[in-house]
Formats: structure tokens, C-alpha cells, sequence
């Protein structure tokens, strides 16, 4: 529709408008709120009168505070109909766009639902404005937000594409931050699978992950006691070390017994590589703005190994348990990074969980900004920091002097014990039998890499024609098409964030050819409105405004456009037939 036939529409509705109901609309209105300050009015004077509330058993009343009657001296109302208009004042149209959106195809009452949720909300208010729109996992049509075109590349895998596309987002001109989730169309089971296997839901994904092997023999030993009696057996009676008073030394012996191969100890301070001096914390650091867990990322301070040696630990010690905290540099808004912080720590998490440890097991937290230098940009400090926090300190061995045998022994400590002893497989790793419910559907299959994993999924159909999959960070990933995501966009320079969805014009904002579905934009205006309209009572509204204007006796509101209201709000002392009802009670 062009902005004449716009203009024409607008015009004929004002000639329709009934000017009296207009007006009288705006008297109740005046009405309502008289009867709210004076139901305000007596409430404050209850309060005041209240010895609870007073000093000393005396009441507010009783130490000389009045409560104050408002009064609405006079009100002027007018009304007028004008054909002269323009469009950026025409509220009408914005409303009938939105409209539209709704009946856009591919998006499911439950998938607006999920638009209009407002968890997180207050870390809105630091940004100028912010807009948020939702799409399924299969949408290829592209979008274009301030000018710039930005499309899911459907040929990437389910973590890739929904990852790219958050990036491409964070290019756009004037988009300062990007925040990203997913609302799965549907959530896996377990069914039948091997020991070691897990299949979990995490953030919209389901997630498979294989039991660890490696082409060598490995273990883990936990020591719960230090007393210096105890000696464990590595190989069978050739290599044994001694468990003595305390971890630091215990791992030097351990280091002289296992020779040549691998070793690692995880303890309260984190981990020790077998030719460290000290532990090291265990940290995984993130990009600019982003919260997904990326051991490829190529400033962390540490491999993927020590993560998911501490997972395995967690996956076979039910007793093991980890604090996560998560951390944002000091760039940006404090209550966007407090966000942001907590839901590094919660992906952390859900990395563990779908390497097989249990929601019991760790604790997250967040610190958003804490400790990093304010307004600075520094990878530093975007980060999580894992620690064990349930007293047992761990070894992992593999190779050199470790075998995996039935002769190891784990010395005369009883709460000292060998969680894992894993001999290396020949020539190719075991199989795994997997079997997994989605929806109405189940499969079961065999596997024994995450490649042939991959391969027998894309063999179902159920699964090859409703889920895209990749494996990242030796978890197998699976993302459903129908599964909506959701991102909101932020900007600290514009009050408007444009978004258009190229593949329709103006007059085709019905068509079902999408399932794209554009929010309004979020700024001061809409988040003073929206508040508004969660007040449940509206005189605590008058509570304040009766602090603030106790001495300056009247305040002028005053609204333009088609119509116009002036009113004047004067403070009159409480009536004396009052106050003497309230000291009666109070005698």
C-alpha cells in the first residue's frame, strides 16, 4: 500500500470517529484516576496512622506527618478531527503491520509465545533500543536489518548455521550485540543405549554423546585420603607409587611411576600437566558478545582434553562435583553482561551434561563484569572458570607405564578407588548400540565414531528429513527444522531497527512463503508502556508521585494529537472530620 492510499485510509477513519465518545472517554479517564488518588489518599493515612509502622509504638501521624488529599482542580477537554496528517505520526499503521505478521506462515501459537517472553528483560534498558524477530531452523530466505542482508546458510551444520547466522547479525551496522536462543519442536529420549552413551536436551538442541576411547590404555584414580600408607599399582606390581599426606607430592611420585606416558591431576586449584610446576585453572574463554562453547577457539589457555577428562569424572563418580562462573569484559552494558555471564556458565553446564555428568553435579554462577577494567574490550576476561568443589582430588593416566589389567591394585584406602581402567582397542574403537526416541518416532543403531554416528542418523528418515546434525567437540548435535529461534538485536544508536524481509513487498505481508515473524522495536517509549501496563494497582503509582509533589502543591499533564486533555492536580490538607476518626482509633 502506498503512504497516499495509507494517508486516504487514516482520513476516512477520523471522518467515521464519534467526537462525543472521544470526549467522554476522556472524563471517565479523569474520573478513574480521582477515585485512584483518593483511594490512594486513604490509604497513606491508614499507613501514616499505623503504630507498626511508626517509632517507638508512636505512628508517622502521631510525630507529625499529614496526609495529603489530591485533588483535580479543573480539567479543559477538547477534541478536534483534522484531515491534515503525516506519517510518522499515524499510529494506526504501525498497528496494522504488525497485524500482518501474524498471519505469516510457518509460525505456531506456541512459537509467538515464545516471541513475546520477556525473560532477561532488564538488560534491555542499557541499549537505545532493541528488536527481536523468530524464524525456524529451515528458514533460507534472508532478511534485510538496517540495509544489510543477512540469510542462514542452510548448507552448514546445526551448530554452524545457527552460529554463522548469530555473527552475521553482529556485522550489521549500528547492531551492537546479539542475543540468541532456541525453543525445540521436540525433545529426545533415551531408549535402549549402551552404558557410557548419553543422549540429553540442551538449549534447544538434542545432544549424543559416545562413551571416551582412546588407542591406549588409560585410567583415573580418585583419592578421597591422604595418610601416607597407601601404595597403588600402575602395571600389574613393576611401577606403584605412594599415596602420601598430600596431593603435590603425591602427584611427584605418581609422575616417577608413570615415566614416559601422559598424566594429569585435577584438584580444588584446578588442573597439573605432568611437567607443571603447579595447577592450572581451569578456564574456557569466549568472542566478543558470544556464549557458546567453542574449545577450537584459539585464545583458550588450555586443550579440550582437560574438560573432558573432568567430564568423564563427573560421568563415573556421582559424588564429584563443580562450580562454574562465568565472566564478560567490561565492555557494554552491566545488566546485558550480568546476562550474558549467566548464560556462559549455563552452557558450560549444559556441555558437562551432555558429556554425561547430572544437573545435581554443578552449581553455575555469573559475575558479568567483576575484576575486568571498565569499558574495555579484552578476551581476558571473557571467560568460565570450572572448579572441583566436593574434596576428592583425581589422576588420569594413559600409556607408558599404565595398563589396564585386572592385577592393578588400588592400594589399602578404601575411599581411594580406580573410576575408570580402560584397555586401548586394537584396531578400531568399540561399538555402541544407540537408541533414541524423537517425537513418535525411535531409532536404534550401532556406532562407534562419531562420523558412523552421523552416517547411521542420516540413514533414518525421520531423522534425515526433519533434523540437520553435526558433531562439535566430540558431541553430536542434532537441531530439529521446525525449531524455532529466537534473536534479539541491540542497538546504542538507533531508536528504530529496521528489518524487512526481502522475499515480500509491502502488499504481501500475508503471504506464507515465510516463517519469519518481526517484533516492534523495544525503546525508551515502548519500555515505559509496557511497564505501565504491568501495574497491577495502579495507586502505587500515586504513593510516589505523593512523595514527590508533597511540597510543590500541583503538577500539568497534558496529551495533543486528535484530542487534548489539561488537568491540574492540587494538595489539599486531609478533611478534619477524618483526622479525628483516625486519632479516635488511635486513643
Amino acid at each position: 500500500m502506498s503512504g497516499t492510499n495509507q494517508l486516504k485510509e487514516a482520513a476516512t477513519i477520523l471522518q467515521e470517529a464519534d467526537v462525543s465518545d472521544i470526549v467522554k472517554s476522556l472524563a471517565l479517564g479523569i474520573a478513574e484516576a480521582q477515585k485512584q488518588l483518593d483511594d490512594n489518599s486513604v490509604k497513606q493515612a491508614l499507613i501514616l496512622a499505623d503504630p507498626d509502622k511508626g517509632i517507638k509504638g508512636k505512628s508517622l501521624l502521631e510525630l507529625g506527618f499529614t496526609p495529603a488529599f489530591y485533588h483535580f482542580q479543573y480539567a479543559d477537554i477538547s477534541a478536534s478531527i483534522s484531515l491534515k496528517m503525516k506519517l510518522n505520526t499515524d499510529f494506526e499503521l504501525k498497528l496494522s503491520a504488525s497485524v500482518d505478521y501474524d498471519r505469516q506462515g510457518g509460525i505456531s501459537e506456541e512459537s509467538l509465545d515464545y516471541l513475546k517472553e520477556t525473560e532477561s528483560a532488564s538488560h534491555r534498558e542499557g541499549f537505545t533500543s532493541s528488536r527481536q524477530f523468530l524464524h525456524t531452523a529451515s528458514e533460507s530466505e534472508s532478511l534485510k536489518i538496517n540495509k544489510q542482508t543477512v540469510q542462514m546458510d542452510q548448507s552448514e551444520g546445526a551448530v554452524s548455521k545457527v552460529q554463522k547466522f548469530n555473527q552475521d547479525l553482529r556485522q550489521v551496522t549500528d547492531v551492537e550485540r546479539v542475543r540468541t536462543s532456541i525453543l525445540a519442536k521436540e525433545l529426545a529420549v533415551n531408549s535402549g543405549s549402551d552404558t557410557g552413551v548419553v543422549i540429553s536436551n540442551s538449549s534447544g538442541y538434542v545432544t549424543i554423546t559416545l562413551p571416551r576411547q582412546e588407542d591406549k590404555d588409560w585410567g583415573l584414580y580418585k583419592m578421597s585420603l591422604y595418610d601416607g600408607t597407601s601404595t597403588v599399582d600402575l602395571d600389574g606390581g613393576t611401577n606403584t607409587f605412594s599415596v602420601n599426606t598430600d596431593y603435590a607430592t603425591t602427584f611427584g611420585a605418581a609422575k616417577t611411576a608413570q615415566g614416559a606416558g601422559n598424566l594429569i591431576g585435577f584438584s580444588s586449584a584446578g588442573f597439573r600437566l605432568k611437567d607443571a610446576a603447579s595447577d592450572t585453572a581451569l578456564v574456557h574463554r569466549f568472542g566478543f558478545d558470544l556464549d557458546n562453547v567453542d574449545f577450537g577457539f584459539n585464545t583458550n589457555p588450555s586443550s579440550s582434553l582437560p574438560f573432558e577428562l573432568l567430564a568423564e569424572i563427573l560421568k563415573t563418580d556421582s559424588t564429584a562435583k563443580i562450580r562454574i562462573t562465568g565472566y564478560t569484559d567490561g565492555s557494554g552494558d552491566s545488566d546485558y553482561n550480568e546476562d550474558l555471564s549467566d548464560r556462559r556458565a549455563a552452557h558450560m553446564a549444559e556441555w558437562f551434561i551432555a558429556n554425561g555428568a547430572t544437573e545435581s553435579q554443578i552449581a553455575t554462577d555469573g559475575k558479568g563484569e567483576e575484576g575486568a577494567p571498565d569499558g574495555v574490550q579484552d578476551v581476558t576476561y571473557r571467560r568460565v572458570t570450572v572448579e572441583l568443589i566436593s574434596g576428592s582430588d583425581y589422576l588420569y593416566f594413559s600409556d607408558a607405564n599404565f595398563t589396564a589389567s585386572s592385577a592393578i591394585t588400588t592400594g589399602s584406602i578404601p575411599q581411594n578407588v580406580w573410576l575408570v581402567k580402560e584397555a586401548k582397542y586394537a584396531s578400531t574403537p568399540d561399538s555402541s548400540t544407540v537408541g533414541i526416541g524423537l517425537g513418535t518416532s525411535s531409532a536404534t543403531l550401532s556406532a562407534n565414531t562419531y562420523a558412523d554416528l552421523s552416517s547411521k542418523l542420516a540413514a533414518e528418515t525421520y531423522i534425515n528429513d526433519n533434523y540437520a546434525q553435526e558433531t562439535v567437540n566430540n558431541v553430536h548435535y542434532l537441531l530439529h527444522n521446525e525449531s524455532t529461534l529466537k534473536h534479539i538485536a541491540y542497538s546504542s544508536t538507533q531508536e528504530e531497527i529496521e528489518i524487512v524481509n526481502t522475499s515480500q513487498e509491502a502488499s504481501q505481508t500475508n503471504t506464507n512463503d515465510t516463517s519469519f515473524r518481526l517484533d516492534e522495536t523495544e525503546n525508551n517509549k515502548t519500555r515505559i508502556l509496557k511497564e505501565a501496563d504491568k501495574i497491577e494497582n495502579p495507586s502505587t503509582l500515586a504513593v510516589g508521585g505523593s512523595v514527590d509533589f508533597r511540597t510543590s502543591r500541583q503538577f500539568e499533564v497534558s496529551a495533543e494529537g486528535n484530542s487534548a486533555v489539561s488537568a491540574r492536580l492540587v494538595s489539599l490538607p486531609a478533611p478534619p472530620e477524618f483526622l479525628d476518626e483516625i486519632k479516635s482509633y488511635l486513643s
